[in-house]
Parts: C-alpha cells; sequence; structure tokens
C-alpha cells in the first residue's frame, strides 16, 4: 500500500514539473488570443459580415493592424496625425490621466526611453527582515520628494507569476541596494517563483 501511495506521490509531482510550466505558457496565450479576439469594433469584425466563421480571422485581422499601425507611425504625416490624436486624449479630464500612465507603463515594460526599468534592486518589503526584488525607475521629485527628510527613489514590486502588476513603493536611497542580475534574469526570477535563479553576474566596474 505504502508502494503504491509513493508511486502515485512521486509521478504525481513529476507530472505536475512537467505539466505545470506548459499549462501556465498556454493558459498565458490564450488570455492574450482572447483580448486580441476582442479587440476589434463590429465594424471592423469581418466575421459580422460572413455567414460562416473562419477560426482565428479576427486575431490574425488585429495582428495585421496592429503591424500597420507601427508601420504608419515611422512616417512624418502619420506621426503628425497621432500627435494630433494624443493631444486630444491629454485634453479630456480623466481619459488624459488614464492614457497617460497606461502609456508609461508600457514604455516601462518595453524598455523605451527614459521610462525603461533602470536597475534590478533588493528591498526590504512587505516588511522589515523579508526581502523582495524590485525594479528601479528613478528618482522622486516634487512634493513627494520635499516633504521627506531622505532622498528617495521610485521602485516597481511586481507580484508573481504576473509581473504586470505590483506595488510602487518609494523607498529612503540607503535602503535600496542594486543588483548585479540583469532585468531579464529578474523577471525569469519572479515569474517562476524563484525557480529559475540566476547565477552570479561579474561585478559592474
Amino acid at each position: 500500500m505504502a508502494t503504491i501511495k509513493n508511486f502515485l506521490k512521486n509521478n504525481f509531482l513529476a507530472g505536475v514539473l512537467v505539466l505545470g510550466p506548459l499549462m501556465a505558457t498556454f493558459y498565458l496565450i490564450k488570455v492574450l488570443l482572447g483580448l486580441l479576439d476582442t479587440f476589434l469594433p463590429w465594424w471592423l469584425d469581418p466575421q459580422h459580415y460572413l455567414e460562416f466563421k473562419i477560426p482565428g480571422l479576427r486575431i490574425l485581422l488585429t495582428l495585421f493592424i496592429i503591424v500597420l499601425v507601427g508601420a504608419l507611425g515611422r512616417y512624418y504625416i502619420f506621426k503628425v496625425l497621432f500627435r494630433w490624436g494624443e493631444e486630444l486624449l491629454h485634453r479630456l479630464p480623466v481619459v488624459s490621466s488614464i492614457y497617460a500612465a497606461i502609456k508609461k507603463l508600457v514604455g516601462t515594460f518595453m524598455g523605451q526611453g527614459q521610462s525603461g526599468f533602470k536597475n534590478v534592486v533588493l528591498i526590504e518589503f512587505p516588511r522589515k527582515g523579508a526581502y523582495s526584488i524590485g525594479f528601479l525607475t528613478g528618482v522622486n521629485e516634487g512634493e513627494t520628494q520635499e516633504k521627506t527628510p531622505e532622498k528617495v527613489v521610485n521602485v516597481f514590486i511586481p507580484t508573481t507569476p504576473n509581473p504586470t502588476s505590483g506595488f510602487f513603493v518609494m523607498f529612503p536611497e540607503d535602503q535600496v541596494k542594486r543588483l548585479d542580475m540583469t532585468v531579464e534574469q529578474a523577471f525569469a526570477l519572479i515569474v517562476s517563483g524563484g525557480v529559475v535563479t540566476p547565477k552570479s553576474n561579474p561585478k559592474r566596474v
């Protein structure tokens, strides 16, 4: 009886280790495809005009539109049009704040311009004596910096296994330890829940 129990236990754990990452990957892909599938308005949805359904057609059309917008955005005339559209959004109350925040967040995850993650850091969070991996996003400025007795820096602390959500915390600079690992290595560590641990990197000069 004990032998059967051990057999089931060991093989169950082995199956989880094999299927777990695959299932999580397919789930994330399914969520992404679901978002793409619902992106199109009804008047752009080819299925709305067809009497039969073609699996994946809306997703392919959505990807085509995204690539097309990216390509057009490289030309001056379309850059001007996009800029006018952004200026219109910036003039709308509430909408302007939401749009600006989302644009900066997307730029951060894409590593573009000044908004990308600057360093991987180690901080004591959520309590003293417990440590978390975070990303240094910049030095705080303005009123929050003026009203703190110490120089504080902005740190984004992602959650596991979804690093797109997390906590924004302002830490005193001397309480933040910069790490040598890359942003990609830190993401792998966070998403895997600590299973994928990067090897030590050479010290920065």
